[in-house]
This record gives structure tokens, C-alpha cells and sequence, in this order.
């Protein structure tokens, strides 16, 4: 593949990585029990987006959400399953939103080991090779 081609696979080698679906196997076997990191909003192992209008608590919630999977902190009232968590931020001020926001949530600076909280970051399109590299080497 030659180099930032705007994929991050040749799709004629997409056969070598990617397995179909067995129909008759998969409509037959029971469904793994759904695991959580943040009951009712995160699911396990799945994709989840926020959207709504703008001012709306998107921002809120999300922040709320990634202190208490960093802390292992009850969200909503429900139990967390505790986890190292990368925030990429393109739109908050640290200063101005992120750390007040924080600190009404109850969230002390000794609290966010976890949280890796990156503010407006320089990452190329991630639909492109060096997108996908970039995030990687943050990962």
C-alpha cells in the first residue's frame, strides 16, 4: 500500500482480516449477555453518540461520564466499571470549561489519574493512514 493513500487498508487484501458472517451459525447460538462500563449509556465492546441540540448538556454528560469510568465513581446512580480513559476534546476550554465542570462534578485533580484529557490535538484526518497512525501512537 503506498504510503498516506487515504486508507488504512488495501481494500484487496480486506479478505485476509475480515471474517463473514456463518448465517446458519450465528442465527443459532444464544447472544452473549451485554456487558456494561456505564449503565444504561456505554455499553461494552459497542459505539455509542451523543447529539442533540447545541447547549443541550452534550458536553456535560460526556464529561460526567469519562470522570466516573476514570475514577470508578457511580454515574446516574448505577455501578461503573473503572477504566483508563482517553478524552479528545475539539471544542472545550480547559480553563474556562473542562476544570470548573470538573470541580461542580466533585472531581479533585488526584482523581483523574485516568483521565487523559487531550485539548484540542493536532491529528490528522482519521480516515487516513497518519490519522490512524496518530491515534494509535497516543493510545
Amino acid at each position: 500500500m503506498e504510503p498516506d493513500s487515504g486508507r488504512l487498508i488495501n481494500l484487496g487484501d480486506l479478505a485476509a482480516v475480515v471474517d463473514s458472517v456463518d448465517w446458519l451459525e450465528a442465527w443459532h447460538e444464544a447472544p452473549a449477555e451485554e456487558e456494561w462500563i456505564a449503565w444504561p449509556l456505554l455499553p461494552a465492546g459497542r459505539t455509542i453518540s451523543l447529539y442533540g441540540e447545541a447547549k443541550s448538556g452534550k458536553s456535560l454528560l460526556a464529561l460526567e461520564l469519562v470522570g466516573c469510568i476514570a475514577t470508578g465513581r457511580q454515574f446516574l446512580g448505577q455501578p461503573v466499571a473503572r477504566h483508563r480513559v482517553l478524552y479528545i476534546d475539539c471544542e472545550n476550554s480547559l480553563h474556562r470549561d473542562v476544570i470548573p465542570r470538573l470541580s461542580a462534578m466533585g472531581f479533585e485533580p488526584d482523581d483523574l489519574d485516568n483521565l487523559v484529557y487531550l485539548p484540542y490535538p493536532e491529528i490528522p484526518k482519521l480516515d487516513t493512514e497518519a490519522g490512524g497512525r496518530a491515534v494509535m501512537s497516543i493510545l
